[in-house]
């Protein structure tokens, strides 16, 4: 099962420098695996956004955005689905 889903924010925190923005770099799909929803394997589509990073002096250029209790940096599969297989 597939589920696409887009972020409803329009901003977002670089992670190097913690300050916010709102300029858009460009956009893409990213698709992290979840639990399974009535037994069958699910995973979710998103339309996430690159944003560029405002601070002269930060050492990043563009970011990606994450989404809360749904994506972290370089994860394949949702905190929930990572902490099942844990147990």
């Amino acid at each position: 099962m597939s589920i696409r889903a887009s972020p409803l924010s329009v901003s977002a925190s670089c992670p190097a420098c913690g300050d916010t923005s709102d300029r858009v770099h460009s956009r893409y799909e990213r698709t992290v695996a979840d639990t399974a929803i009535g037994n069958r394997p699910s995973r979710l589509v998103l339309r996430v956004r690159r944003f560029l990073c405002l601070t002269s002096d930060c050492e990043r250029r563009t970011f990606a955005e994450q989404i809360d209790g749904v994506t972290t940096r370089y994860a394949r599969r949702t905190p929930l689905l990572r902490g099942t297989l844990e147990r």
